[in-house]
């Protein structure tokens, strides 16, 4: 973190791109299939198509598809409250 001002917001944002959502976590989930999972998905979505998120609910045992009417975001606006009650409620 010390050298965060050599970075700029086109970096940051890239690299949570190639991390949030290019990131091929198919290979993982034999291994993962037992974690609670919250997988927030859009009809709506150009970036990430439901399919995506039809196929991880279906290989996560513990997994919860919520299905939101917005376009392309990483925590859809509106729906911190939500996120936060379901994380709440695995604690």
């Amino acid at each position: 973190m010390l050298d965060f001002h050599k970075h700029t917001h086109h970096s940051y944002t890239d690299a949570a791109e190639r991390c949030l959502l290019r990131y091929d976590l198919r290979p993982q989930l034999p291994a993962i299939r037992h974690i609670p999972a919250l997988l927030v998905y859009s009809p709506r979505d150009r970036e990430v198509p439901l399919d995506h998120g039809c196929g991880y609910a279906r290989s996560l045992e513990q997994a919860e598809l919520r299905l939101v009417d917005r376009a392309h975001e990483l925590v859809p606006f509106g729906f911190e409250g939500e996120l936060r009650r379901w994380l709440l409620a695995g604690s």
